[in-house]
């Protein structure tokens, strides 16, 4: 395994912890599904270092679940991955690795020779494995019972190790170099695809694995807080909001980091208030990310400063997530998520202000729970108006 990602003996013991999870709920073993890898890899790459290449399409004849993989995983035994396209057998920690056009069929088999085709069999990824073939295993294998297991790998993998953690380090500095490269594109009568294009450049050229996409939305854009396509060939004007989104992976490792400017870097009086209090809102949720505090107390954190500013009714209710081999994992900062923080997750924390017609405002840090004050991965400078 090269020195960079996750190595084999790593893997195996998370696959210990899952099976020993799976026991104490007396499951005869697991399934566990996952899609493309710019897409939710998460299951599949935390359990085997496998990364589906292909994105995800129809069922058509005898094809089916092209951009999926599934684990098939035995208490006691070997598991089966079965792969749709290619896999990396110098960093997959699975031996038994079996390619298949027609996932459904192949998981069905895999089933039957490891004698789970009867009895409970814990399903990680119950909100991913596609209905059709959910229907056709449940058809065809009528005494197996499959039993939504998901939090048994949600509460592993929301504790990154020491390994994971460099690995996002490293992610974020990726991002940070993204915004270095984007950041001088940004002008007047320069175009917004022009920004987006740089960005993404410099992250890849940096060491990033894909870039999932770098939104860059200007003007009166900037407040949707989301818009298809990531850029468009707008031109851009001095004085103009500028919200940018940059995600992307390293070693399978997710940064997202947003990040609101001002083209030309002139801002009024107006906007200053609007980006200085989106930045404060930020800070206190960051500085609000202790251990033992709930979710939904770095809501209320950003919040008091947004309503104390007069924003509240211009607030994103939804303020970040967690992350790691998805760009949005739990929890999630909104109120009524009462997840307790413990050392170990990393989250990003993006309180914003989206003001209709006039622009949005949305500082996002990623940052990791500590025992202390959390640290802080994403470096580039959030502060980039005059």
């Amino acid at each position: 395994m090269p020195e960079e990602g996750i190595s084999k003996a790593e893997v195996w013991q998370r696959i210990e912890k899952v099976r020993a999870a799976a026991r104490a709920r007396n499951l005869k073993g697991l399934v566990v599904i996952a899609r493309s890898f710019y897409d939710r890899p998460g299951n599949i790459g935390y359990l085997t270092n496998h990364f589906p290449p292909f994105p995800s399409g129809m069922f058509w004849g005898p094809v089916k679940g092209l951009g999926h993989a599934v684990l098939v995983l035995p208490l006691p035994g070997d598991p089966i991955l079965y792969f749709d396209t290619t896999v990396r057998r110098d960093i997959v920690a699975i031996e038994d690795c079996r390619n298949t056009r027609n996932m459904t069929d192949a998981l069905i088999q895999g089933l039957q020779e490891k004698g789970l085709s009867e009895g409970s069999v814990g399903l990680v990824g119950d909100d991913i494995m596609p209905v059709a073939m959910y229907r056709e295993i449940t058809q065809r294998l009528p005494g197996l019972t499959l039993e939504p297991s998901d939090d048994i790998l949600t509460a592993i993998r929301t504790i990154k190790s020491a390994s994971e953690l460099r690995l996002m380090r490293k992610a974020c500095a990726i991002c940070d170099v993204g915004y270095e490269a984007a950041f001088p594109v940004i002008r007047d009568g320069a175009r917004e695809t022009e920004v987006c294009a740089a960005g993404i450049a410099g992250a890849m050229n940096a060491g990033a694995d894909f870039i999932r996409y770098f939104r860059t939305h200007s003007g009166p854009y900037s407040a949707w807080g989301i818009r298809w396509p990531q850029a468009m060939d707008r031109v851009m004007r001095n004085g103009e909001h500028l919200c940018m989104d940059l995600i992307g992976a390293y070693w399978g490792h997710q940064f997202d980091v947003l990040r609101t400017t001002i083209v030309g870097r002139k801002a009024t009086d107006a906007q200053k208030r609007q980006l200085e209090t989106s930045l404060a809102a930020t800070r206190a949720a960051v500085a609000a990310a202790r251990p033992g505090a709930k979710a939904e107390d770095l809501v209320r954190a950003a919040n008091t400063i947004i309503e104390d500013a007069g924003f509240s009714k211009h607030a994103r209710p939804f303020i970040g997530h967690g992350i790691g081999y998805e760009t949005m994992e739990g929890p999630m900062l909104a109120m009524g998520d009462k997840t307790e923080l413990r050392p170990g997750m990393v989250i990003c924390v993006e309180p914003g202000i989206n003001i209709p017609d006039v622009g949005g405002a949305c500082i996002e840090e990623q940052i990791v729970i500590t025992d202390g004050a959390p640290e802080v991965l994403s470096r580039f400078e959030p502060r980039q108006w005059e």
